[in-house]
């Protein structure tokens, strides 16, 4: 039977609550992970942050159109060739049409400035998943599936040994499909 230590990523990459949005942007992507244990100065475990965590917050302010001269709206007759949706919120920002990672890098953008403003502890999920290194899968994945949560910590006398993704269970699925 395998176990959550042996599939596990040990010793964890962590953040401390005090890194900005925008600086756990720039580290999960960088790393091409999808979250990050948040911990003390001290080791103590205070939660997850995930890249999900950063798109809620972001989904939940505001929009930001940049400054207009007018009222932003034009008549015009629709063709076929049209797309009703493009031209509907193209105009409301200068680098509308831009990639994505472009505008997110773009420091002087005002949704990048909003997420220099915010820390992680603001928007970490602080409920903890946590299980011992010699869980059986099974039992973790039927925690992770009831939970709806995408990783799980390891912990061994209230330290964090590790980290299992969704990922790491597909890869152990694979690797033992591969030797059948």
């Amino acid at each position: 039977m395998l176990t959550l230590g042996q599939i596990m990523t040990a010793d964890p990459m962590t953040i401390g609550p005090e890194t900005t949005l925008r600086d756990a942007v720039e580290f999960l992507s960088s790393q091409r992970i999808s979250g990050v244990p948040v911990v003390s100065g001290g080791g103590r475990i205070l939660g997850v942050v995930s890249a999900s965590d950063i798109l809620a917050f972001t989904a939940s302010l505001p929009g930001m159109p940049g400054d207009r001269d007018d009222d932003g709206w034009e008549l015009r007759e629709a063709s076929l060739e049209d797309d009703p949706y493009e031209d509907s919120f193209t105009g409301y920002w200068e680098d509308a049409g831009a990639d994505v990672v472009a505008r997110m890098q773009a420091h002087g953008q005002p949704e990048w400035d909003l997420l220099d403003e915010h820390t992680v502890a603001e928007i970490m999920t602080r409920r903890l998943h946590a299980m011992a290194p010699e869980t059986g899968l099974a039992d973790a994945a039927a925690h992770m599936v009831q939970a709806g949560i995408h990783r799980l910590l390891v912990v061994e006398r209230n330290r964090l040994v590790g980290v299992v993704s969704a990922m790491d269970f597909v890869k152990a699925i694979a690797r033992q499909a591969a030797t059948v």
